[in-house]
């Protein structure tokens, strides 16, 4: 008794690459949902006190995807073309893969984190948690065929 297949391999493909196009998009997705979380939460829970407004405006992200932009959160004006040239640099240095870069692009921002204040370091940890938690049900749900 012979068994007879109902599809053929570009079938298989197809269904394989609209597998992979969804998985990709909930890892953008999470790494956008992430990637809001971090500003918001650098923003409000700075420690230091930003008189001109600049630092906390600077921050933003982008999401890359093999070295290509997929998704940008630009910082709000007034720091709006230093984190542009930051993320700029730093994209450059991740060309595989997903990436997340999250930044406050003022010159001085580093300078504020040395004296002691939080200006992006205190809101990391709960986006590394957010991320592993997010790519973790990801994971789950794919391994169910979900």
């Amino acid at each position: 008794m012979a068994i007879t297949p109902k599809f053929n391999n570009a079938q298989i493909r197809a269904e394989l690459e609209r597998r992979m196009a969804e998985i990709e998009a909930k890892v953008i997705s999470a790494l956008e949902s992430v990637g809001e979380y971090f500003i918001a939460d650098a923003r409000t829970d700075g420690s230091y006190e930003d008189q001109s407004s600049d630092l906390r405006n600077s921050i933003g992200y982008i999401i890359m995807k093999n070295g290509q932009q997929i998704r940008y959160a630009g910082p709000r004006e007034g720091g709006k073309a230093s984190a542009d040239r930051v993320l700029a640099e730093l994209a450059l240095k991740y060309p595989k893969g997903y990436v997340l870069i999250a930044v406050a692009g003022m010159d001085y921002a580093a300078a504020v984190e040395s004296k002691g204040y939080d200006v992006l370091s205190g809101s990391a940890p709960a986006a590394v948690a957010r991320l592993k938690e997010a790519m973790e049900r990801i994971t789950k749900k794919t391994a169910e065929g979900r």
